[in-house]
Formats: structure tokens, C-alpha cells, sequence
């Protein structure tokens, strides 16, 4: 039996092959070139555009919020990158920061200990549903994003 190996598809590319699915086609999506470069999500939370990419993560509790976006293979490798998370009507955004080989890490939290430890102050009640995490350059243009349905405790 040969073992799973997932497959990261384009947004378009998912939704082609959502619709092709739905309509008994057999046709494969990520063989267009138009969708290869594109938001691609895995399970939610690992998405990019062009090279850069952004790890989301998040959880949420009754009295608590946390969220983490992590860019990778950022260009210019030592650039300044800033984030941003939303959820619902909710938007927080990290200052900027330099790249370290083409790696930025941002935290929000409505814990004081790690606000303490230099995390983006939100409230608790932050996360409504759904989280997006982005990725922005010097410009303030999005240069990656995810979305991901936050984990409960």
C-alpha cells in the first residue's frame, strides 16, 4: 500500500477541483499554469504567494487568545516585515521587524506573560471564528496569508 502524501493546491486550484468533483470530471487543476502561483493552503494554515509563505497558528480559550504568524522564505532575506491577524471584525498588527534569513516571527496574545515577553497585546475575546494571518513587506503590501479555524481548549 503506498502511503498519503498531500498535495498543496492553489485556492483556484481547489475550487476547480472542488467543482470538477461535483461535476464527475476528471481533470486535474494544478496542470494549469494560472493557478501554480497563487495562495496555496494546507489544511488552513501553511499558505504562500510567489516564494514567501506564513505559518499560522492559533488557539483560543474562554479567557484567552493566542495567535502566531511565521513568515518564511521572505525576499529581500533581510528586509523589514511587519503582520497582521484578523478575525471577525478584529485586527491587530505587529510592528515591524528585520528578516532573519528570510525569517520573521510574530506573536498575539492576550496573555500579560507573553505581551510581557514582547507579544501583540489583543483581548481575549479576539478570535471569532476564523483567524488570517498575513505576512506584510516595508511597502505594507501582503506578500503571504493563511486562514485556519483556531484550535479550542
Amino acid at each position: 500500500m503506498r502511503p498519503f502524501i498531500p498535495t498543496l493546491l492553489s485556492v483556484a486550484a481547489t475550487t476547480a477541483l472542488l467543482g470538477a468533483c461535483q461535476a464527475g470530471a476528471a481533470t486535474d487543476p494544478s496542470d494549469d499554469p494560472a493557478t501554480r502561483n497563487g495562495t496555496v493552503t494546507t489544511g488552513g494554515t501553511t499558505s504562500t504567494t510567489g516564494t514567501a509563505s506564513v505559518r499560522l497558528r492559533c488557539e483560543v480559550r474562554s479567557n484567552r487568545s493566542k495567535i502566531s504568524v511565521d513568515g518564511r522564505n521572505l525576499r529581500p532575506a533581510t528586509g523589514t516585515f511587519s503582520a497582521r491577524a484578523k478575525s471577525g471584525a478584529n485586527v491587530a498588527t505587529a510592528a515591524a521587524k528585520a528578516a532573519i534569513s528570510g525569517e520573521a516571527e510574530f506573536d498575539f496574545d492576550s496573555d500579560s506573560g507573553d505581551i510581557a515577553e514582547g507579544a501583540v497585546a489583543i483581548p481575549a475575546n479576539f478570535i471569532a471564528g476564523t483567524v488570517t494571518g498575513e505576512i506584510l513587506d516595508g511597502t505594507g503590501a501582503v506578500v503571504a496569508t493563511a486562514t485556519t479555524t483556531c484550535t479550542s481548549k
